[in-house]
């Protein structure tokens, strides 16, 4: 890995998650709920690097960037009385508690970090439409490969979900059907296939099957043009934040399902190992990437987990139904665990991650 391109996405992602909790930050400010701490990364040590006062609020940068959190006047005001659903020692009518406001004000505010990822990532998204163009499906730009089959040719020759065919024994391939007329007409007989991966070009070799075909799923890379107007750079923007989204919630389903081993997902070295490739391939790429990590955040922010804020709508959703809030003790030791789970399961991925890149397998 480049260690300057480590750097950048590390910074990268660290504004993503910043841009999270200034969803927090708005949203509380704008329903007039003071937010005593607003804090970009976690602290190590009793001191935050830098600090400064605004308005209410200290804003702080802490040394470990990859985190962040919103503190509330209710964070530093109630009592531990694990017995009692009263526990809070705020005055009920003080609106400066976010305890004491309306379920759906504290909704909108819990929300506000999932909204804000989504924003950033369809401006991402909408910034590289105009930069870039709109597909332009009536000229194909070459061929790109979507699943490899196991155990078929293409997996064999070392053929990667991601890559782009560029010619088969020499010969150009620009589309779907010039890629398997090469293919059926060299059945059986070995095949060299130029292969783009990332910002490296391989010579792979693969036999077809005596069907003529070596098990990969591929699709034409549409060229692209320039966006006719606001109206196609808007739509084409939001259709590419659901495509994502859509891509990223068929993957977690596959988790979920067990149809994805977990030996298969990466942990946040994984996501700076794969983002330092993406980001050495140019500056578009490395946004496409932070548009997806962004909704990948949101999306793993809104999942009803304790710790998370889907955890804390799912609180909120039952208080609704039983008309009072569950104890302040019990959801306390509930988000706990669940903020210990979540750190265990990063933790393992970490070393997970470690171990495959010092094999390398990353």
């Amino acid at each position: 890995m480049n260690l300057p391109h480590i750097i950048l996405v590390i910074f990268v992602l660290a504004l993503l998650i910043a841009f999270h909790e200034f969803g927090h930050f708005i949203c509380a400010k704008s329903l007039g709920v003071p937010v005593k701490i607003f804090s970009i990364g976690f602290p190590l040590g009793s001191r935050p690097l830098l600090h400064f006062r605004w308005g209410e609020t200290d804003v702080q940068l802490n040394p470990l960037p990859l985190g962040g959190f919103c503190a509330f006047m209710d964070d530093e005001n109630h009592e531990k009385d694990e017995n009692s659903e009263e526990q809070d020692s705020f005055a009920p009518g003080d609106k400066r508690f976010l305890k004491n406001r309306a379920i759906w004000e504290r909704a909108i505010i819990i929300s506000g970090g999932v909204v804000a990822n989504m924003i950033v990532a369809y401006a991402i998204l909408l910034g590289l439409v105009v930069g870039t163009g709109v597909p332009d499906f009536s000229a194909s730009g070459g061929v790109f490969v979507g699943n490899v089959r196991a155990d078929a040719p293409a997996f064999k020759a070392g053929i990667k979900s991601g890559d782009q065919i560029k010619a088969i024994d020499g010969k150009a391939i620009l589309s779907v059907a010039a890629m398997q007329a090469a293919v059926k007409a060299g059945k059986e007989k070995p095949l060299k296939i130029t292969v783009q991966r990332v910002n490296e070009t391989l010579e792979l070799t693969a036999t077809p099957a005596s069907n003529g075909t070596i098990g990969v799923e591929i699709q034409d890379v549409a060229k692209k043009r320039p966006v006719s107007g606001v109206g196609e750079a808007l739509g084409q923007s939001w259709k590419d934040l659901l495509s994502m989204s859509a891509m990223l919630l068929a993957a977690l389903w596959k988790l979920i399902s067990g149809a994805l081993p977990l030996n298969q997902v990466g942990g946040l070295v994984e996501v700076v190992h794969m983002g330092s490739k993406v980001s050495q391939t140019g500056f578009t790429q490395l946004m496409y990437f932070a548009a997806l990590i962004s909704i990948e955040l949101a999306i793993l922010n809104i999942l009803p987990v304790p710790a998370l804020d889907g955890g804390h709508l799912f609180l909120l959703s039952i208080e609704a139904i039983r008309g009072k809030p569950l104890t302040r003790a019990f959801e306390e030791k509930l988000h706990y665990a669940g903020f210990f789970v979540l750190m265990a399961l990063g933790v393992l991925l970490i070393f997970k991650d470690v171990w495959g890149l010092t094999l390398g397998k990353g």
